[in-house]
């Protein structure tokens, strides 16, 4: 498993909320669970929840290691996590899928930037 932290510092907010970690791509692309600890309303944790990645751990008292050893030790779990996070890494981390999903190359050709 990979573990991605971000800050919970109100001060950093707007960045945790507007910005993506280039390790969840990462992560998700080798095919592991990931383990996040940081805020409920950042991106990360947004694209997580949406594919069921993997851990979110915000909420969950850091004297509580059950859900750690849960993960570790079901290997059930631990696959559903896999094919989750590459689901995640082709939907939403892959250049050709997002060209297509939004039509980059039509737009640029239609503004004469291509």
């Amino acid at each position: 498993a990979c573990y991605l932290g971000l800050w919970k510092d109100p001060t950093r907010a707007l960045f945790c909320e507007t910005s993506l970690s280039s390790k969840l791509a990462a992560y998700a692309a080798v095919g592991v669970p990931i383990i996040f600890d940081g805020p409920e309303n950042s991106v990360v944790w947004r694209l997580m929840n949406k594919y069921s990645a993997g851990m979110l751990i915000e909420n969950i008292p850091q004297s509580d290691g059950k859900y750690l050893v849960e993960l570790f030790s079901n290997r059930e779990a631990w696959g559903e996590y896999v094919q989750r996070n590459g689901k995640m890494c082709c939907r939403e981390f892959l250049m050709d899928t997002n060209i297509q999903k939004k039509n980059i190359i039509k737009l640029l050709v239609e503004n004469q930037v291509v």
